[in-house]
């Protein structure tokens, strides 16, 4: 169990939390120094727990599945990504979809245990493919026909770098691991 004060929330309140733990240190992930960048080979693996709302012992969720995935792709772009309620975020835009659950996950470059990002989400755009119209004469519309494609994102390790908090004794990342 992580006690809740060794938690930490990043300083712009992103999707991303920092917790102490006690664990073996082999295989051991290392956050990257350079950045990632595009059409870079990457891949990531976890295991979400996804557990029904109604599965509870004395208050306490109950997992009955753990859903391990891995996934491979590449990054589509690197930098800023509006979201769809307009926010802007500095990230990693991947091929994949980030199921639900898998925020939080390594970002993975390829043939390395070497951080890149953190796994936060999904975002879609779309390419509007024919045109909405009507016919003069008759009246009929022929309705707008749009390509949809959904891309993962992931915070870029320049941000976890800049995290701090109690489980860090409040240095940032960088000054707790030098």
């Amino acid at each position: 169990m992580i006690p809740l004060d060794d938690l930490a929330q990043g300083a712009n309140g992103e999707d991303l939390a920092i917790a102490r733990v006690t664990a073996p240190a082999t295989p051991r992930l290392v956050l990257a120094e350079r950045p990632g960048a595009m059409s870079e080979e990457v891949y990531t693996i976890g295991f979400p727990l996804l557990p029904p709302p109604e599965q509870q012992v004395s208050g306490n969720l109950i997992f009955a599945d753990i859903n391990p995935r891995f996934l491979r792709g590449y990054v589509t772009k690197a930098g800023v990504v509006e979201l769809a309620n307009g926010r802007r975020v500095d990230s990693l835009e991947v091929d994949m979809l980030v199921p639900p659950g898998l925020s939080g996950a390594p970002l993975l470059r390829r043939g390395s245990l070497e951080v890149i990002g953190v796994l936060f989400g999904n975002h879609g755009s779309y390419s509007i493919d024919t045109m909405s119209s009507v016919n003069p004469l008759t009246g009929a519309v022929t309705p707008e026909v749009r390509s949809q494609v959904n891309f993962g994102l992931a915070h870029q390790t320049k941000r976890l770098w800049n995290v701090r908090g109690p489980a860090l004794d409040h240095r940032t990342l960088r000054q707790f691991s030098a």
